[in-house]
């Protein structure tokens, strides 16, 4: 029995895993360029709204509004949906 190892899930979870410990370990900045390009890479990478909820409890500070990181993750996320579907990638 052959096993398929490199699938779109398998991928996926491994990015995941990946993207989680360069958030904890890299700078912010580093981190969301990298969640940026899995976000144009992959189609509909929910997973990026995990990551804005994290960058919220890691770096943001509370000010007024407290999901900040988490609100501009959903943004870049229908925007790159969006644009995405125009271009046809």
């Amino acid at each position: 029995m052959k096993l398929n190892v490199i699938n779109p899930v398998n991928v996926r979870i491994l990015t995941f895993i990946v993207a989680l410990i360069f958030i904890v370990i890299l700078p912010w900045w580093l981190s969301t360029l990298m969640l940026l390009g899995l976000v144009i890479y992959f189609p509909l990478y929910f997973e990026v709204l995990f990551f804005g909820f994290i960058f919220d409890m890691l770096y943001v500070t509370e000010i007024i509004f407290p999901y900040t990181a988490l609100t501009a993750t959903f943004v870049v996320l229908l925007a790159v949906y969006f644009i995405k579907t125009q271009i046809r990638i």
